[in-house]
């Protein structure tokens, strides 16, 4: 065999054979003797165990001992024990990692790792030194890690909780079902109700069966009587004993073959209608019905509630089929006044066996208090009465000391009573007879007042009077006037209708007035109880009723009233009174039957549309509002629904509150409730202003006639709108200036002309191309338009001073509101806090499932793209070359991709699964984190503007998000560390997933207030995406020698990719579990390693993570890497200091606030306080920026030279 050996140019070989003795004057003198031998392949001897041998093409370079090498890299280069765990088998032709499950004390010898031991691939002994992991439950020779106990203990615990979810999810199906169950029972109630209805009618008609034959022997009587005093109706009498008197009786009175009893009311009717007008006073009625004074005010009540259209002009009186319609349900109600015990027995009895509680024998069964609203009382009780003999049961058994606490369906603490039947046949008369006085309702009022929930407020609604009101709003470049100078008044106790067509204003007139309108400029003057102010200082007294129905629609109709309470009653309210408060509402606005039901929304079955308006309302009433003001609070209801609203808002009126309502095209009997009408035209100008009932007479004057059978409000919103034409009324001209001239009287100056006319000009533009039919009505509309506003301003000057004291002008001065002392912003973020919680148990369905895609997710990339021991078995095979090493050039170009291969291969690995695993992780976390802010958004602008504290809010929302969040954060790195078995430990994960999670939460809540919501998903995701990968350090242009050379782009990664921490937290951990033959870490022997690490730049860049804590970072331990972990944590408190800073800033007109300009420039009185927030503000965030700064650019103790042997 040929032998050639060319080493730098120099021929080392001869044609006769191998020259040794040329080689050897090339080998370094610091190389041991008998390290290098020949060895020849064509001998037929393999490589000699311990040794090296090299082959290039047909010539041999001889054996050179492993063990030498390892003494050079070490004490001659100054390197450490980089090759320790390594050895060289016979017949091997290279250097080789000690295998896993074995560890090789020397080069020749591979010792089978003892039990109780891991030994990966490259150890040197059976210690942790040497490399080796303890591992309880190994075998011997184990070649895989398994568990120790403190991870079986991990999985117990992970096996306990799943087993409890597992539980709690069949306990959740349970009460799924049940709650499912619950709606349908509540659907079924509702049409068993009409089924109950049926029942209940022919049982009152049964048990009206005495007092409906003492009428109708009333009725043959009264005949009688007539027909013997009048002669000529002799043919017609009926006596009481002829069977013509027996036959007439029966036509009023009739039990058919199956028991039932058939009543005509409408012979009734025409026996008592003596001059066949069609109407009967109740005073004629009570003649025939002999009833009691509190029953009779009942009966008159309950047929009052039904009256016809034809009724209205005399509430005295009742029409025929007014009275043939609800006679016997009036009649039946009012005879459930006054009961004797024994009827009050058979009415617990029937209460009983509606709630499936069975007392036979009239047994002293048991009832609960709730269950009185569902039950028979409520045919011929309202709520409002219901409760009232609910709270004095409660109020007698709180005296008699054995109050029940009964269990609620809600998670909102609330007290139901239980009723014997002994308590109810004693007390129920009684209470009866307390909640149908007439006079009930105004001392219930006085009642609360007396209990507290009042006592900071005066009697009596809020009387608001405003002069030239105007609202211009920027469109573009032009300023448009959308309220135009209106006047008027809003009276105390009344209820007013805000009134017109489409762009008439209706809307901003409210804003404008309750102080909402900070998206224009709002002029004119105000006039609190006759004393001028600005609305917005009483905010506490005011409430507003958006259109839409903004609730959270994961609460019980009660829960929404209850917190609603928690956040606006003044501080120091008990939760005592919010929940007496909350019930009394509910009872107000006939909700207590559906107090426990779930609100529901367009995806949930919930209450009807009717039911949600009231609760809609009902949240906005827990303010204890004097005035309230309601915009369009019957739109989407049928006509039923809508009374039963506007109904409640009378009730209101009556109850000492002011009412301002936008209504469009209302009903007869609905505009019938308003006490004052605000009609406006196009471009918010007035139409007319006044009494509701005098506004037909005055169109009517003004040459408008009213077909018949027309509806008055829709006649009214055609006249404002311009499309009818008066009869006979003066033609409009106008003077040389634009004004208006009716007759001789310039009138023009009380509204701003030139508004309208601008519109007409751009109504012209506008329609240049379209026909003229068509130009020409629209300008005649504005013509008529014009004419409607200058005639209400003459009408108004003719108005006599008596009537505009009464309706229009500003009262006597009287006492403002007392502000109250709001709820502070730590009770908020409490009450924020419970409420996030239990709306996130509501919700539990979907955050398991979000649960289960993170944790699946993590899952599937440990197991796919995960590292295990084989990721580092890179074995570094040609090292013949170091015997011939004699300069720092050589180790740089031979040494580095042999001797470094194992740390630098592994560690490249470990990075690409932090960086796929930190990303999924990021992205996932992040979207999770945005629900919380964006599903509840409109809830959240409609508490902002009535006070809430947006700050407390935001860090409820931040709590709430990290610790859900956190909890899937904790569960996927013990998935994570499960699967891969690191030799970190558990402690590195969970800390870095945390602060994976603590960080995208951050930016997630950050992006979804600056972000439009319909964004929000879209942006998080992308952010965490992109700045996530492109500063982790892994990938240009935030390489780690990039960021760690610039301090601004490290502070930049630092703050903006939530991946960055994490990514060379978990490499640095795990890398510092390598021991000191890995070449990562570093023992003290290593005297060359200052020099070494600034020379060779693949060790470098292998080791350029953890530059600013490189000393720490080289050290051999397990116990992880915790440099990055307070600077996360600052980051993480900058950027929600910033979320903080943004949602006070951002959406401040949607949020009920003026914009931060007019606060300044506004008054000293916000402007103080404004700024020294402001400088507070800025001293915390820029004091964060500064301390986040210096924990990212720090750096850890420099490696002591000494130590190193330098």
């Amino acid at each position: 065999m040929n032998n050639i050996f060319d080493l730098n140019t120099t021929n080392l070989t001869s044609n006769t054979g191998l020259d040794y003795g040329l080689i050897q004057r090339y080998i370094p003198s610091y190389v041991r003797e008998g390290s290098w031998q020949p060895w020849d392949p064509a001998d037929g001897e393999p490589c000699p165990a311990g040794f090296t041998c090299a082959v290039i093409g047909d010539s041999s370079l001889g054996a050179f001992s492993c063990d030498e090498m390892a003494r050079i890299a070490e004490e001659e280069f100054g390197f450490g024990n980089v090759l320790a765990g390594t050895w060289c088998p016979e017949g091997k032709d290279g250097v080789y990692n000690c295998p896993v499950g074995s560890y090789c004390p020397n080069t020749t010898t591979s010792i089978t790792c003892p039990a109780g031991h891991f030994c990966p691939y490259k150890t040197l002994e059976p210690t942790f030194i040497g490399g080796a992991v303890k591992c309880d439950r190994c075998p011997e020779g184990a070649e895989t890690k398994s568990l120790d106990r403190t991870a079986i203990d991990i999985i117990q615990i992970v096996a306990f909780l799943l087993l409890f979810v597992l539980l709690l999810g069949l306990i959740l199906k349970r009460n799924r079902d049940s709650y499912k169950e619950q709606l349908k029972k509540q659907f079924r109630i509702r049409s068993k109700s009409q089924v109950q209805a049926i029942k209940r009618e022919h049982d009152k008609y049964k048990r009206l069966q005495p007092k409906l034959e003492v009428i109708a022997q009333r009725l043959s009587k009264l005949q009688n009587n007539e027909s013997n005093s009048s002669a000529t109706s002799q043919d017609n009498s009926i006596s009481m004993t002829s069977p013509r008197s027996l036959h007439d009786r029966k036509t009023i009175l009739f039990i058919n073959k199956d028991g039932d009893i058939i009543f005509h009311a409408s012979k009734f009717f025409d026996i008592l209608d003596k001059n066949n007008d069609g109407v009967l006073s109740f005073e004629e009625i009570n003649a025939i019905l002999c009833l009691e004074q509190s029953q009779l005010a009942a009966f008159i009540a309950s047929m009052r509630s039904n009256l016809s259209t034809s009724d209205i002009e005399d509430p005295t009186k009742v029409s025929r089929s007014t009275f043939q319609k609800y006679f016997l349900t009036a009649l039946a109600n009012a005879s459930q006044l006054q009961p004797t015990e024994e009827e009050a027995g058979e009415i617990f009895d029937v209460i009983a066996e509606e709630v499936g509680i069975i007392t036979p024998g009239g047994g002293n069964g048991e009832i609960d208090s709730q269950q009185l609203f569902h039950s028979y009382l409520s045919t011929f009780l309202n709520d409002q009465q219901i409760y009232g003999i609910v709270s004095g049961f409660k109020r007698r058994i709180e005296t008699n000391k054995r109050q029940t606490v009964t269990r609620s369906i809600t998670n909102v603490a609330g007290q139901n009573v239980v009723i014997s039947r002994e308590d109810f046949v004693k007390c129920y008369p009684g209470f009866l007879s307390e909640v149908t006085n007439p006079h009930y309702m105004s001392r219930r009022a006085t009642l609360l007042s007396i209990r507290g929930l009042d006592a900071q407020k005066q009697e009596g609604g809020l009387d608001v009077t405003f002069e030239d009101l105007t609202l211009a709003v920027q469109v573009g470049n032009i300023e448009k006037v959308v309220v135009n100078k209106v006047s008027g008044r809003l009276r105390s106790n009344t209820m007013t209708a805000v009134m017109g067509g489409s762009g008439s204003g209706k809307s901003s007139l409210l804003n404008a007035l309750c102080g909402r309108a900070f998206y224009g400029k709002t002029t004119g003057k105000v006039f609190i109880n006759g004393n001028e102010s600005k609305i917005e200082n009483h905010k506490s007294s005011i409430g507003f009723v958006p259109q839409e129905d903004i609730v959270y629609a994961d609460l019980t109709v009660r829960e929404n009233l209850i917190y609603a309470g928690r956040f606006y009653l003044p501080k120091g309210t008990s939760a005592a009174d919010i929940e007496e408060l909350a019930d009394a509402t509910m009872a107000s606005l006939g909700l207590a039957r559906i107090a426990n039901s779930l609100v529901g929304d367009a995806t949930r079955r919930g209450v009807s549309g009717g039911e949600k308006k009231r609760v809609n309302i009902g949240v906005e009433l827990m303010k204890q509002p004097k005035i309230l003001f309601l915009d369009e609070p019957t739109s989407g209801l049928d006509s039923r629904s809508a009374f039963v609203v506007m109904e409640s808002l009378q009730r209101l009126c009556k109850q000492g509150m002011t009412v301002a309502s936008v209504i469009h095209q209302p009903r007869t009997d609905i505009y019938a409730m308003f006490d004052s009408l605000f009609l406006l035209g196009v471009g918010g100008c007035t139409v007319y202003h006044g009494p509701a009932l005098e506004c037909k007479a005055y169109f009517q004057s003004l040459g408008h006639h009213l077909k018949e059978g027309d509806s008055q409000a829709d006649w009214f919103l055609d006249i404002s709108s311009g499309d009818i034409d008066a009869g006979d009324v003066e033609e409009i001209d106008r003077d040389e200036n634009g004004g208006t001239i009716v007759g001789n009287s310039l009138i023009g100056h009380s509204f701003d002309s030139s508004a309208i006319h601008g519109n007409v000009e751009l109504e012209r533009e506008t329609l240049l191309h379209n026909n003229a039919s068509e130009v020409s009505s629209i300008l005649k509309a504005q013509q008529n338009r014009e004419l409607l506003y200058a005639q209400w301003i003459r009408y108004f000057d003719t108005i006599p001073l008596a009537k505009k004291e009464m309706y229009y002008l500003p009262p006597k001065s009287f006492e403002l509101p007392v502000p109250v002392e709001s709820v502070s912003a730590w009770r908020q973020l409490i009450v924020q806090l419970r409420r996030n919680c239990l709306l996130s148990w509501r919700n539990r369905v979907s955050r398991f499932v979000d649960f289960g895609i993170v944790i699946i997710a993590v899952f599937a990339i440990t197991l796919l793209g995960g590292v295990d021991h084989k990721s580092f078995d890179y074995d570094p095979t040609k090292l013949l070359w170091i015997s011939f090493i004699s300069s720092d050039s050589d180790a740089a170009a031979f040494l580095q991709p042999q001797i470094f291969t194992y740390a630098y291969k592994g560690l490249n690995a470990l990075s690409n699964y932090a960086m796929m695993v930190g990303l999924i992780l990021s992205v996932l976390v992040g979207l999770n984190a945005t629900k919380i802010l964006t599903y509840n958004k409109l809830e959240f602008f409609r508490e902002a503007q009535s006070g809430l504290n947006v700050t407390s809010f935001l860090i409820a929302a931040s709590i709430t998000s990290t610790l859900e969040q956190g909890v899937i954060a904790v569960v996927g790195a013990l998935i994570a560390y499960l699967v891969l078995t690191p030799s970190s430990t558990y402690l590195v994960y969970l800390a870095y997933f945390l602060i994976n999670t603590w960080l995208s939460v951050a930016w997630a809540h950050l992006l979804a207030i600056i972000v439009p919501i319909q964004s929000v998903s879209t942006v998080v995701a992308f952010f965490n995406a992109a700045l996530g990968l492109l500063f982790c350090g892994k990938i240009t242009p935030g390489l780690y020698t990039s960021i760690y050379s610039n301090p601004f782009l490290a502070v930049f990664s630092g703050i903006f990719s939530p991946l960055y921490f994490f990514v060379e937290g978990m490499c640095v951990s795990e890398a510092k579990c390598f021991p000191v033959q890995s070449g990562y870490t570093v023992s003290l022997n290593a005297f060359n390693f200052p020099n070494f690490k600034e020379s060779y730049s693949y060790w470098y860049e292998l080791t350029y993570m953890a530059h600013t804590d490189i000393e720490d970072a080289l050290t051999h331990e397990c116990e992880g890497w915790y440099w990055w972990v307070p600077a996360a944590i600052v980051v993480g408190l900058l950027i929600r200091l910033a979320g903080c800073i943004a949602i006070n800033f951002s959406d401040r007109s949607k949020q009920g606030k003026k914009s931060l300009w007019t606060e300044l420039t506004d008054s000293s009185e916000s402007r103080v306080p404004l700024v020294v927030s402001g400088v507070l503000i800025f001293i915390a965030f820029y004091g964060l920026l500064a301390l986040t700064c210096w924990l990212i650019v720090r750096k850890g103790p420099t490696p002591n030279l000494d130590e190193y042997g330098v």
